[in-house]
């Protein structure tokens, strides 16, 4: 688990030099909000975060997929 580091209030990971989102309730409230709210500009750049991360996912190898999943499962059993 070296280099990974979590942010303040558990929105996203840092490691390997990459920086992720985080699943969990700040994204159900930014989907909710982007949907059927008036998003503010940090709810705009957290989304476009996602949208970011779902690209470098897709275009990632299995390998390079399965680190950061594991890297991910990690920093969200630091937020618990």
């Amino acid at each position: 688990m070296s280099g990974l580091k979590v942010s303040k209030g558990g929105v996203s990971a840092h490691f390997d030099g990459m920086s992720w989102p985080l699943p969990g309730e700040r994204l159900e409230r930014l989907e909710h909000t982007l949907r059927y709210g008036e998003p503010t500009q940090e709810d705009l750049l957290l989304a476009a975060s996602v949208l970011s991360a779902y690209g470098a996912m897709v275009a990632s190898t299995s390998r390079s997929r399965a680190h950061v999943v594991q890297m991910l499962r990690k920093a969200m059993e630091q937020t618990l």
